[in-house]
């Protein structure tokens, strides 16, 4: 019986991930790699998460997987994917012989995160206020607001400005965006 149970959540998940890394630009970004993760259980289930092209696919092909989690019975796997603290949960169950990782531990976290982050229920989707009273524009009343220099918006930096010039030509981000190729991890 937990075995069915096991593959309806797994397929749910992956149906579900699949949906979000498709639908959500925010949560394809933190796709960045191309990443297979392999759950399976002494039952008999079965089940890869693949990450292709910044999405979660379906790829039932045999390749090698980055991360590879094996749980002794399917219960088990049901309690860490529904398990409010994972990595709790991971570390009693190396300590005992109910679950082997292979590959990268790390993934796993990242996989966990990405699973709360995909669920409807998660914790992680917490609606942002406003607090009452922010401060949104500066205060006439205040003392110190003769003391901040207040510029008007410019489009580009000053091209007498050479410091400046030299040190935005040496960031990354501004590289990669005229064209450099990005390092790979």
């Amino acid at each position: 019986m937990s075995s069915r149970l096991l593959m309806g959540t797994l397929r749910i998940l992956r149906r579900r991930l699949a949906y979000v890394s498709r639908a959500n630009p925010d949560y394809r970004a933190a796709l960045s790699r191309d990443v297979c993760i392999h759950l399976s259980t002494g039952d008999g289930v079965s089940m890869r998460f693949v990450v292709r092209d910044r999405r979660f696919v379906a790829d039932d092909s045999e390749a090698p997987a980055d991360l590879a989690l094996r749980f002794r019975t399917a219960t088990d796997a049901l309690a860490f994917l529904l398990s409010p603290d994972p990595l709790a949960r991971m570390i009693d169950g190396q300590t005992s012989p109910n679950i082997t990782l292979s590959g990268n531990a790390i993934l796993l976290l990242w996989f966990q995160g990405r699973i709360l982050q995909a669920l409807p229920f998660s914790r992680l989707h917490r609606r942002r206020i406003s607090l009452p009273g922010s401060v949104t524009a500066p205060i006439a009343r205040s003392r110190t607001r003769r003391q901040v220099e207040r510029l008007p918006v410019t489009d580009e930096l000053d091209p007498d400005w050479h410091s400046a010039l030299t040190a935005r030509e040496q960031i990354y981000m501004y590289q990669v965006a005229h064209g450099k190729r990005p390092v790979p991890y």
